[in-house]
């Protein structure tokens, strides 16, 4: 197994598309690695809107300074960051965690 620093080294951020459509499995396996990445004890505090459609991404393709790779990608990840906290949106998150981690939420 390479060495996460390896693993790191070699991320780079394209700045062009081959206009491969990239598979749900693997959005679903980015969008959980995206879930279980730490945060601030764990909230998450943002929604992940995926956006595969091409005339919603030409109409946010003026906001994002016109960087062609949100039309040229088969998959738009949105990061929406909460605009304010509440106590069923953080119970949730939690929930969320007790769900994948298989224990009760008072243990988180």
């Amino acid at each position: 197994m390479k060495n996460i620093l390896e693993l790191l080294n070699w991320r780079y951020a394209p700045k062009k598309m081959t206009g491969e459509k990239i598979s749900s499995e693997k959005i679903n396996n980015i969008l959980e690695a995206a879930h279980l990445a730490p945060s601030g004890i764990g909230l998450q505090p943002y929604e992940i809107i995926v956006i595969s459609n091409p005339e919603i991404k030409k109409k946010i393709l003026p906001i994002a300074m016109n960087q062609p790779q949100i039309v040229e990608s088969s998959h738009l990840l949105v990061f929406a960051v909460w605009d304010e906290y509440s106590k069923e949106r953080i119970d949730n998150v939690f929930d969320y965690l007790a769900e994948k981690r298989n224990v009760d939420s008072a243990h988180l």
